[in-house]
């Protein structure tokens, strides 16, 4: 004859017990200050993670190639049509990334060198025969576009800029 019934044994601790001492942060409710915190956090993490990367991983090599590395760069501008000046464009693509980078992990003028990387990773994607060489092109202009659509959060050298700037400035009467 088979129980439906659960065990019958103590149990020696409880999973809220369990939970509150692992997490004991998560035991009070998440509130909107906490919430915004742990959002700017992660906005801080991902702007050096992704600017860093940019200036010191792509823009740095780019940039000091010289005109042979941006004729080659520049030559991913066929792929939306404009096959003029391919050095030029390459330097520009370089610096874009380089500069860019810096300004991401800054936090000025951040939707602009968010804007202007997901271009330049929008171009390289395009210029890839295969999806598959594309994919991190792909996936560095999703994340460019969806930073420039968030913002820096309020861990950033503009919005501290922004902030001084207004507090000086004479209130109105």
């Amino acid at each position: 004859m088979v129980s439906s019934s659960a065990p019958e044994f103590p149990l020696l601790f409880s999973v809220s017990s369990v939970v509150k001492g692992v997490f004991p942060e998560r035991s009070k409710p998440i509130n909107a200050k906490n919430e915004r915190r742990m959002r700017d956090v992660g906005l801080l993490l991902l702007r050096f993670a992704l600017g860093g990367m940019f200036a010191v991983v792509l823009g740095w090599r780019h940039i000091t190639g010289g005109p042979e590395r941006w004729h080659g760069l520049g030559g991913a501008m066929s792929a939306i049509g404009i096959s003029f000046w391919p050095a030029f464009w390459g330097f520009c693509g370089a610096a874009v990334e380089f500069f860019g980078g810096i300004l991401i992990v800054l936090g000025l003028f951040f939707r602009p060198a968010c804007g202007l990387i997901a271009f330049v990773m929008f171009v390289a994607a395009l210029s890839h025969a295969s999806l598959a060489r594309a994919q991190s092109a792909v996936e560095f202009c999703i994340v460019a576009v969806a930073l420039l659509l968030i913002g820096p959060g309020n861990w950033a050298l503009g919005r501290y800029l922004h902030w001084r700037k207004r507090k000086d400035r004479p209130t109105r009467t």
